[in-house]
């Protein structure tokens, strides 16, 4: 009796194997003949309408245009004085620091940070003296530590050594230097930031910099118009900072533009 129950469930077996194997086939076969019954597990993806983008339009903001720049610590032996000495770049930079900034504060990598740091003016990377021109006399004035103004170069020899103060390059150039307080702690060869406001905060009607592009006071935004289409526009730029950008002409105050346009929005095939 034993024996005949065995061979039952044996029997039982290779028949749901026989079923099942045939059914998995019977599905592959299906799905791989290319017919229309076959299940469609993918879904169109609706496309993105403008109604469902964010846009913005021309509005007040206070606008505090900075510079910044990443640079060492260096011994001053002439002045007895620390520095922190950063690369002007890009070179506009240093054109427009020959008016000298109105505030300076810095930050030390591993240490302090949000210190005042009292603006010594530009220097070159190379190690010579520097002499700028004058509006005034328009001849060129050397430039000494002890007598340079706000608006000359200074000097980049810094110690005894000559220490190129341009930082790790020393190939040519303009660097920014401030002046770290005695009560900032640092030694030679610290490397830190610092953040120059440029100008005095300034109210302007101004956009979001995501939604411009451009440089040199010439741009290009994308306008959305009432009936859901867009135009890119071109605009004039005045001061920006790391938020915003004052827009001096081109858009009118309640014209909507796209806050985050891609490169497909300023291409041919835009609309």
């Amino acid at each position: 009796m034993r024996l005949h129950t065995g061979w039952l469930n044996r029997i039982a077996l290779l028949l749901i194997w026989v079923v099942v194997t045939a059914g998995v086939a019977f599905l592959v076969a299906r799905n791989a003949d290319g017919s229309d019954d076959a299940t469609d597990l993918t879904a169109p993806v609706p496309s993105i309408t403008t109604e469902q983008r964010s846009t913005v339009t021309l509005t007040e903001r206070t606008i505090s245009p900075v510079v910044s720049g990443d640079g060492s610590v260096m011994w001053d032996a002439d002045d007895q004085r620390w520095l922190l000495v950063a690369p002007a770049e890009p070179a506009e930079v240093a054109y427009d620091l020959l008016d000298p900034p109105v505030g300076v504060k810095a930050l030390i990598d591993g240490g302090p940070a949000g210190f005042d740091c009292a603006w010594a003016g530009l220097g070159r990377s190379d190690g010579g003296d520097a002499a700028v021109a004058t509006p005034a006399s328009a001849t060129p004035v050397s430039a000494t530590p002890a007598s340079a103004n706000r608006q000359g170069f200074l000097p980049a020899r810094v110690g005894g050594d000559e220490v190129s103060a341009g930082g790790a390059s020393s190939g040519g150039g303009v660097t920014m230097r401030c002046v770290i307080p005695d009560d900032v702690r640092v030694v030679a060869g610290l490397t830190g930031t610092m953040v120059l406001t440029m100008q005095p905060p300034t109210d302007a009607l101004a956009l979001p910099v995501t939604a411009v592009i451009g440089s040199e006071g010439r741009g290009q935004v994308v306008v959305v118009n009432d009936d859901g289409s867009t135009t890119v526009r071109d605009v004039q730029l005045g001061i920006a900072d790391i938020f915003w950008i004052e827009i001096t002409g081109g858009l009118e105050q309640g014209e909507q533009v796209l806050e985050f346009p891609t490169q497909y929005d300023f291409g041919p095939g835009s609309r």
